[in-house]
């Protein structure tokens, strides 16, 4: 008769370790993933605060300029076309 007694309070002994066992190692992981998500939020909050205001280079106010003039010069043909259409 003992010796299901031992046994049983063998396998709570057990189930009493295992749930411990189990808390910490969640509360250690927990502290881990929470120290490095603040580590991570500190760097991007960190990064926006910079100012990242680029000038155009020249190039590109070049190309920009360039396309513009050839759409207006596109846009007044076709307006020259139709006006002489309509007359």
């Amino acid at each position: 008769m003992d010796s299901p007694r031992l046994v049983v309070a063998s396998l709570r002994d057990s189930v009493t370790r295992l749930a411990v066992a189990n808390a910490a190692t969640y509360a250690t992981s927990y502290d881990a993933a929470s120290a490095s998500y603040q580590d991570l939020s500190r760097s991007h909050i960190a990064e926006l605060k910079q100012p990242h205001i680029r000038l155009p280079s020249l190039a590109g106010f070049v190309g920009a300029a360039g396309v513009g003039f050839v759409v207006g010069a596109v846009l007044r043909g076709y307006r020259l076309i139709s006006c002489q259409i309509m007359t």
